[in-house]
């Protein structure tokens, strides 16, 4: 398991990148039902917001590739970010990697 810190704050553990994106999902305070509809959720939220593009793939891309796609795109724009476990350090190239004990 990775933690990884959302930059509103919130933090999850996951161990891919559909179960981190749902991890965020869960923690909403008013979650959409699926995963399809977080992701455009997210999207139109930068949009509209911040004025930036998440790239959150398309729906009938998969999931799997949406959620690789949208944790990409929010690590590149630094929206995610790896912490580390307490007493751990971060190697800067496991930084953003998923599944990594770095």
């Amino acid at each position: 398991m990775t933690h990884f810190a959302y930059f509103d704050g919130r933090e999850v553990d996951a161990d891919s990148a559909a179960s981190l994106i749902e991890g965020l999902r869960r923690l909403e305070p008013s979650p959409p039902q699926d995963l399809d509809r977080y992701l455009d959720l997210v999207r139109s939220r930068a949009a509209l917001g911040f004025g930036i593009v998440v790239d959150v793939g398309q729906r009938g891309d998969g999931l799997e590739a949406r959620c690789r796609r949208a944790v990409a795109s929010l690590v590149n724009l630094g929206w995610l970010r790896r912490v580390p476990a307490k007493g751990a350090a971060v190697d800067e190239a496991s930084q953003y990697a998923i599944g990594s004990n770095g």
